[in-house]
């Protein structure tokens, strides 16, 4: 990545109407790509629901032989898009779509932020992030943003990881209160990635506690040798979660010089919100569906 530039990974998905019934079937005789319309119509057929959905019924709805349809399920199966239940019970989704869904809300809460990130790090002279919990509770790095002169330090756009190594991942359980922070621990294995990663569930209940008490987290070598972050949680404009914005730095001199990046956080986290505030909002806020 060039020096002071942004990297955000595209735009929110979105989903049609009720499928098939919803109009008539096309044949193999009208214009505009039949092939390609046939397998788009499949994948919507099988996003409401390919439990106990036979490939000749399917022809039937598609008005074309089953052997074609046969053909066009084999190439969605093997490129990903579909996947075959087991004991022949129909259809469902497969992984390369959920992989462009997890994209797509990423990439669309990373354009929202990007502004904001541009005059973090050019404020801060850090790198500046946002980054998203999964339904796993993995952080993933939607935006980044370098200060002028220099390139991002240590988090590449897309990374995922455990959300106990990251402040970005710590500020976002935090924010959940109690009920977060104990759901977490509880369900989670404490991997170290660094000799000082928190792997004790005691110490990482008290280190999140604090983080929720005094509004941001921070982590110190726990996720890479050199690379200590400050961040804190984006809240949407109704009070949900929204993710987490934060600065990563090779460490700072004291309380002061602390201070001075977590109000700069906090500043950029009130401007995220009021942007947040005409982007459309994920099913479960705060979460990314993988």
């Amino acid at each position: 990545m060039s020096s002071g530039s942004t990297s955000l990974l595209g735009a929110p998905a979105s989903t049609g109407g009720r499928g098939l019934p919803d109009r008539p079937p096309r044949d193999g005789g009208d214009d505009g790509y039949p092939s390609a319309r046939r397998a788009f119509r499949i994948i919507d057929r099988v996003s409401h629901g390919g439990e106990g959905l036979e490939a000749k019924g399917l022809a039937d709805a598609l008005g074309v032989s089953s052997s074609t349809c046969y053909q066009v399920l084999g190439i969605l199966i093997d490129e990903g898009y579909l996947r075959r239940l087991p004991r022949h019970a129909g259809y469902e989704l497969g992984p390369r779509l959920e992989r462009l869904y997890e994209r797509s809300r990423t990439t669309g809460f990373g354009a929202a932020i990007g502004p904001v990130l541009v005059d973090l790090a050019q404020r801060s002279g850090c790198s500046a992030y946002f980054g998203l919990l999964t339904e796993d509770d993995d952080v993933v790095i939607a935006g980044i943003h370098a200060p002028p002169g220099d390139a991002p330090r240590g988090l590449p756009t897309g990374l995922r990881a455990p959300a106990h190594t990251l402040a970005l991942g710590k500020a976002q359980i935090a924010a959940g209160g109690v009920t977060s922070i104990d759901h977490f621990i509880e369900q989670h294995p404490l991997v170290p990635l660094t000799r000082r990663t928190i792997t004790d569930p005691v110490v990482l209940e008290a280190d999140l506690k604090r983080a929720h008490a005094r509004g941001y987290a921070t982590e110190t070598e726990e996720f890479a040798k050199g690379l200590c972050c400050v961040a804190v949680p984006v809240r949407r404009a109704g009070g949900g979660l929204a993710g987490g914005i934060g600065l990563a730095t090779g460490g700072w001199s004291g309380r002061t010089e602390e201070a001075r990046l977590v109000a700069a956080v906090r500043d950029a986290a009130r401007r995220a919100t009021e942007l947040l505030r005409w982007h459309p909002g994920p099913r479960s806020p705060g979460r990314l569906s993988v």
